[in-house]
């Protein structure tokens, strides 16, 4: 029996996406089976025996018969597909050739786990360092892996059934998305391109799963574990908001009583230290706070003394009430409230073995101190106080700053009455006195800003308009988008009160515009491409490196960025889409309409496998359409106005705007 080290991040996720792509419950809906978590198995056999006591018969069968007829493909047939999915063709070497069998294994095993076992069996980690050298490490190449696996799990679940060919394109996709998802899997992929070609590599495919057509040996299989998919993750019935007076849903502020914890009384200490006004948590009451966490009630809310003058408010918190809030939930957050503000911290955000690393000391010695307090700003069309977040690791004399997040980190600015929505804003105050944008959603008195950094904050209030979105007293159609955009700061004009609609944008402007309509900060340029030094004003707040970092661009297979190309359609289709997958939007998949499909616009012929799912999803989601002619139009070029909707529609729908 062959034991897998549950220290290798790598094999576990496989593992992971192992379980997830298998079949666990019966067929009988009614009587749904309990789903063990990957670290419960100490190795595939013991999964393996786990699941062959709970398989359906008829599934068993179905998954079995698929699984005889790829371990029937010889080793002569395998390097012969590897050769045909290469770059190289005849020049493919012994070590590449057995490279690509191996990732064509586990692509094609994801239906039963007896068959990933197989593929992780035969998975030469050593040839991988023979192929990559130091590139890529076998760890990395696994990684990548079971992110696809994970993608193409998601996908199969939203569906019915499906034909061969739609795997296959699903199957693409999810390579496709996981190469985006962080920058480990796009170093995997650009060195894996140099051997694999991906259009030969997804014939290739295709060509392994056609011997799954007899007698429905395919279908038979793929419906055995679609419906697996769906019991092990059923439709999550979304609640009916209560709606305001506008329309709008209640964003995400914690209701007393419902989501809310509140500390305990007895569990705080108020002190005062020179000028600081400290709200302390006791380590003695850790246990308690964290005692009183659910899967319903995820929010702690730490009330904040009312101070004045130059008294600065703060909370002092164990580090360890984060590290055991995360263990009680992980979706857990720890909320300081003041009149003015609240701020909603993720307790996951805070990672105090790498803070105490960081200070060198214990973990156990860690605090967390956090400040919110209104500070005073000279901000043109301000509506709203200024507000500092700030949050410091400290033990003894030693401190660490706590400036950025993998997620947005929320806090709700209170105004004195209620915003303008439609073209107000909070905005970030950066060092040189310049302000940015942040995605912004209004609820009466409240508003609700997301953010991947902390800083000051303010709400700020304008009314752009241009002479040449209205004409003879007539609108123009995206006047709207167009002005409520530049209202909140993530538009310009081209001219002197002109916006220029009919204008073509260009692949840098678009990349600029949807990064300052995300909030992303400022990264520094790394020359990753070759057309591009920096220094260019589409880069004046590093947003070229910024689009990279969270995967919205990557660049021309030449190493070019292109930045002055026009950008098409279907480029921006596939930008928008990566932004609704990002991690951190949390944008909602249940809104997509999935009655609409790609294959609705005359010129489906036109899509190409890097692009069909992207302009597909943002199809369903109502934020690009076709054109007049009941086409996309991939290859066409997209407007100023055009762009104006695109980016409007996508904060709507992902409630990153009103």
């Amino acid at each position: 029996m062959k034991k897998y080290p549950f220290s290798n991040k790598a094999m576990k996720a496989i593992l992971a996406a192992s379980i997830a792509l298998s079949p666990f419950a019966s067929t009988a809906l009614s009587n749904p089976v309990k789903v063990e978590a990957s670290s419960d198995f100490s190795s595939v056999d013991s999964l393996i025996n786990y699941l062959d006591r709970i398989y359906d018969a008829s599934d068993k069968v179905a998954l079995n018969k698929a699984k005889e007829v790829l371990d029937g493909i010889t080793d002569p047939e395998w390097k012969d597909y590897a050769k045909k999915a290469s770059v190289k063709g005849e020049d493919l070497t012994p070590a590449e050739s057995k490279l690509i069998v191996d990732v064509l294994q586990i692509f094609t095993s994801v239906t039963t786990v007896s068959g990933v076992k197989d593929a992780i069996n035969n998975f030469d980690k050593e040839n991988v360092k023979v192929v990559f050298g130091d590139k890529v490490s076998s760890k990395e190449l696994l990684n990548f892996l079971s992110d696809v696996q994970i993608e193409l799990l998601t996908e199969l679940s939203n569906l019915s059934n499906a034909k061969n060919s739609e795997i296959i394109e699903i199957l693409d996709a999810a390579v496709t998305d996981a190469a985006f998802k962080n920058a480990s899997n796009k170093k995997v992929v650009k060195e894996f391109i140099k051997v694999v070609d991906d259009e030969k590599l997804v014939t290739v495919s295709k060509s392994i799963y056609a011997k799954l057509d007899k007698d429905n040996i395919g279908e038979n299989a793929k419906a055995a574990l679609i419906a697996a998919l769906k019991e092990v993750h059923p439709p999550t019935p979304t609640p009916d908001p209560d709606p305001d007076p506008d329309g709008n849903t209640n964003p995400t502020i914690p209701t007393p009583g419902e989501e809310t914890v509140g500390v305990p009384a007895g569990s705080t200490t108020v002190v005062e230290k020179g000028n600081d006004v400290i709200t302390e948590i006791p380590e003695d009451k850790v246990q308690e706070i964290v005692n009183l966490i659910t899967a319903e009630k995820s929010v702690v809310e730490i009330p904040l003394e009312k101070v004045s003058g130059d008294k600065q408010a703060k909370a002092q918190i164990p580090a360890s009430l984060f590290t055991e809030a995360a263990k009680k939930n992980s979706n857990a957050v720890v909320a300081i409230k003041t009149d003015a503000a609240v701020y909603k911290l993720p307790v996951s955000e805070i990672n105090v073995t790498e803070l105490a690393k960081k200070l060198g000391v214990a973990a156990g010695d860690v605090k967390i101190n956090i400040s919110v307090n209104v500070v005073s700003a000279d901000v043109k069309n301000s509506v709203s106080n200024v507000v500092e977040f700030h949050i410091l690791a400290v033990s003894g004399d030693k401190q660490e700053a706590v400036t950025t997040f993998s997620t947005y980190v929320e806090r709700v600015l209170t105004g004195a009455k209620d915003f303008s929505k439609g073209n107000s804003v909070a905005v970030k105050l950066n060092a040189d006195g310049s302000f940015t944008s942040i995605p912004t959603f209004f609820d009466g008195k409240n508003a609700t800003v997301k953010s991947l950094t902390n800083s000051k904050y303010t709400v700020i209030e304008n009314n752009v308009t241009f002479k040449d979105v209205t004409s003879k007293g007539k609108d123009y159609w995206a006047k709207e988008y167009i002005e409520t955009l530049a209202s909140k700061l993530i538009v310009k004009g081209k001219e002197e009160g002109k916006y220029v609609p009919a204008d073509h944008m260009t692949r840098a402007e678009f990349t600029v515009l949807l990064v300052r309509a995300l909030g992303l900060p400022a990264e520094k340029y790394d020359g990753n491409f070759k057309d591009v030094k920096g220094t260019e004003w589409f880069n004046a707040n590093g947003e070229i490196m910024a689009a990279v970092k969270h995967g919205l661009i990557e660049g021309m297979d030449n190493g070019t960025f292109a930045p002055k190309e026009k950008i098409t359609r279907a480029q921006a289709a596939v930008m928008i889409d990566r932004a609704m997958k990002l991690k951190y939007v949390g944008y909602d998949m249940k809104q997509l309409d999935s009655k609409k499909t790609a294959a609705d616009f005359k010129d489906a012929s036109k899509f190409k496998a890097w692009n069909k799912k992207a302009i597909e999803a943002v199809y369903q989601a109502d934020i690009v359409s076709g054109r007049d002619t009941k086409e996309f139009d991939p290859n066409g070029f997209t407007k100023r106005d055009e762009m104006a909707k695109i980016i409007s529609e996508f904060l709507t729908s992902a409630k990153l705007m009103n």
